[in-house]
């Protein structure tokens, strides 16, 4: 009680009971388990050993581990997106001050340019595989609908891209790889958009089988399906599947001319072979593709973490839910008429593609972050809704218990 009152002491209360009583009734998860657990190293041996967790690492990881074995979940971990943007500061702010300095900077400036290049060729790329999947990918006949897992994201947009040009004879292919370029991924977002084009003059032949349509849709109309076609880039408004090309395009065009590659190659190239760009250069092609970074974000094609910060509910049912993402705020309301779709809950982290609205006036694509594992792979397809029309009502259950027991699941 000693060490308690201690660790208490600027807490409000008369007596330490008090000060622990209203600290669990006011405090995050997070706070109490760093305040009373990480305080003491036998405190924090006794917590992992109750929670069956190792101590190893850095104590975020420790809090981490511990918040989710007791259900909580953790703070969200940076996205891609963030690392960019922490390098594209530090380049940032070293070219202000270069401006006005008398000596040399050529080789600090190198040297931190190597690490924003590779941070600006991760963000591009992921951000391109994320695009590509969201928009090409039939989500709603996934085992794990509207759930992006990177490898396999990965792989789907090197192949619909690459195959998406038809070669002319001795033409130069300039192809995605699963190490691409810088000059690469730029051409990458051009042919997503042509891509996109294309499309459009050959719905009919992405239309959804009937088959295909879930249940449910013909057995109510209080809930609908808005998913007709296999890509659900051609089931968008047709404001979102203009802007979307647009910016798409813009991407790629805009960083051709920002001077982004030729200061790339200027700075991470060997002396002599490329001419080394100017302080001036390296800030008008950073202003440039902070421009068109941007406007991606603005549409949603990055993987940017939203988190719910209020949720509200009236008497009659309708809620309102604000979630946010590096100061982005964005409020959903509902009952939604389109919950049955498969959609995230809006009340877990979620990736939300403004750019991609489905439904008026902000019913949008959303998705939830997956993880390869041989435990995710295991639990892939079970209790999936099976197919309409193809079994009786009632029997996936049947199937999953059988499924289970096959497996030695059920014990």
């Amino acid at each position: 009680m000693n060490d308690l009152a201690w660790l208490l002491r600027g807490r409000p209360g008369e007596t330490t009971e008090d000060r622990l009583e209203g600290f669990l009734r006011n405090a995050s998860p997070r706070e109490i388990l760093e305040t009373l657990v990480l305080s003491r190293e036998e405190s924090a041996k006794k917590a992992a050993e109750s929670l069956g967790i190792a101590m190893g690492g850095d104590d975020e990881s420790f809090l981490d581990s511990m918040l989710w074995k007791l259900g909580f979940v953790p703070n969200r971990r940076p996205d891609v997106r963030d690392n960019y943007w922490k390098n594209h500061a530090r380049l940032e702010s070293f070219v202000a001050t270069a401006l006005a300095a008398t000596e040399s900077t050529e080789e600090e400036l190198r040297a931190i340019s190597s690490n924003y290049f590779v941070a600006l060729e991760e963000h591009l790329f992921d951000s391109l595989i994320f695009a590509t999947w969201a928009l090409l990918t039939d989500h709603t006949l996934n085992g794990r609908p509207f759930e992006f897992h990177l490898k396999s994201a990965r792989e789907f947009t090197i192949e619909r891209l690459n195959a998406s040009v038809l070669r002319k004879a001795g033409a130069e292919r300039n192809d995605l790889s699963e190490g691409p370029s810088l000059q690469e991924i730029v051409q990458g977002f051009l042919r997503l958009s042509s891509h996109l084009d294309e499309l459009r003059h050959h719905e009919s032949d992405h239309a959804r089988h009937q088959d295909d349509y879930p249940r449910f849709v013909a057995q109510t109309d209080l809930q609908r399906f808005p998913f007709s076609h296999t890509l659900p880039y051609l089931d968008l408004t047709a404001a979102s599947q203009v802007g979307l090309r647009e910016i798409l395009r813009d991407v790629g065009t805009k960083l051709n001319d920002s001077g982004i590659l030729s200061a790339r190659n200027g700075l991470l190239h060997a002396k002599g072979k490329q001419r080394t760009p100017t302080i001036a250069e390296v800030k008008s092609a950073l202003d440039g593709a902070r421009v068109v970074l941007r406007s991606l974000e603005e549409i949603g094609c990055v993987r940017t973490t939203f988190e719910v910060v209020s949720s509200e509910s009236d008497q009659w049912g309708r809620s309102s839910t604000l979630l946010r993402a590096n100061g982005t705020e964005i409020r959903l309301t509902g009952p939604s008429t389109y919950e049955l779709v498969g959609l995230p809950s809006l009340h877990r982290k979620v990736y939300l593609m403004q750019g991609a609205v489905f439904a008026p006036p902000n019913e949008m694509l959303r998705f939830r972050e997956g993880f390869d594992s041989d435990y995710a792979e295991y639990w892939r397809d079970f209790m999936r809704r099976p197919e309409p029309a193809s079994r009786p009502p009632g029997t996936q259950l049947a199937d999953a218990g059988a499924e289970m027991e096959a497996t030695g699941t059920n014990s």
